[in-house]
């Protein structure tokens, strides 16, 4: 069974590159949190997840809004960070919520 976590934040520039590095740390280890939580040695049930982690993020160009809504409609759960103003990210928010 296949779990998928996206995640958006604002890229890395020279301006908040030390956040953006965070927001990445921050979800991947919360991505690892929950695999070792699912298929740890305690967990009872013999079904193995796998966890998958991917950054809402589409290559540029005419399908670029099409892709991450595919990767918003494929994921399971999808953490946003909002502590800094970026627009990308509260569009694909905005997405999120419309298909949700």
């Amino acid at each position: 069974m296949t779990f998928t976590i996206s995640s958006a934040y604002a890229w890395p520039n020279k301006n908040n590159l030390e956040k953006s590095n965070n927001s990445e740390k921050a979800v991947k280890r919360i991505s690892e949190m929950i695999k070792n939580r699912f298929n740890g040695k305690n967990h009872k049930e013999e079904i193995k997840y796998r966890i998958d982690y991917k950054r809402l993020r589409a290559s540029a160009g005419k399908a670029m809004l099409e892709s991450i809504i595919r990767r918003i409609k494929s994921s399971n759960v999808i953490i946003f960070d909002l502590t800094g103003y970026n627009r990308n990210v509260l569009i694909e928010l905005g997405i999120a919520l419309y298909f949700s």
